[in-house]
């Protein structure tokens, strides 16, 4: 699959995004600037290039492409006050998923998800406001990033252990498939590079997980 056909069938472009949530350019720019919403995963710029009897022409096209499902947090934010608030509601998110999955078995003592998760959701918000989300998970919402940051850590601990026992390998197991849930395909140049490709593609060969 080439990197255009991708992007047309996982994401949403500029102006889609504005169909979508019924905002106007500059509805959608204030909501931006006020770090309210994400800004976009992926940017492509195009030329071409042509000749004819009227003589040679050439344009470029920047387009901006942003995750399909974050259109429901703009609908949303659009109704927010400021970006603070935004926060508020991306953390209460955040937090919810991480204490459903504990609630499930997925634990970690690492601090980045105990102790320190206040300020760990303070970079996660950097980063989903800078569309990185966007990219690696399907949804780019603060749901499924609190379930890629909790299956990481789970795996990661996995790995720095050895020998594992059966237990170990249920658990690892089924961090690597909650991470497989929620983890973007990832555009083909990115996949050999992606926690896909390390998390989940590597760890099943590697551990020989059924």
């Amino acid at each position: 699959m080439s990197l255009l056909a991708y992007l047309e069938k996982n994401f949403f472009t500029r102006q889609e995004m504005l169909q979508k949530t019924g905002l106007t350019a500059g509805e959608f720019d204030h909501l931006q600037k006020a770090q309210l919403i994400p800004r976009p995963s992926y940017v492509t710029e195009t030329s071409v290039s042509c000749s004819s009897f009227f003589g040679p022409f050439s344009e470029s096209q920047i387009i901006e492409y942003y995750a399909r499902d974050s259109v429901s947090w703009v609908k949303l934010a659009n109704k927010l006050a400021t970006g603070p608030v935004a926060f508020r509601l991306f953390k209460q998110r955040y937090q919810a998923k991480i204490s459903r999955l504990n609630d499930l078995g997925y634990l970690s003592d690492h601090p980045k998800v105990t102790s320190g998760l206040d300020q760990h959701i303070v970079e996660e918000w950097q980063h989903f406001l800078d569309g990185i989300y966007g990219l690696c998970t399907t949804t780019g919402l603060p749901e499924e990033i609190a379930a890629k940051e909790l299956a990481i850590t789970i795996i990661k601990a996995f790995l720095e252990k050895e020998p594992l026992t059966e237990d170990d390998r249920r658990q690892l197991k089924n961090a690597v498939d909650l991470l497989d849930d929620v983890s973007a395909p990832f555009a083909p140049h990115e996949i050999a590079k992606s926690s896909r490709q390390r998390l989940i593609n590597d760890v099943h060969e590697t551990y020989a997980l059924a």
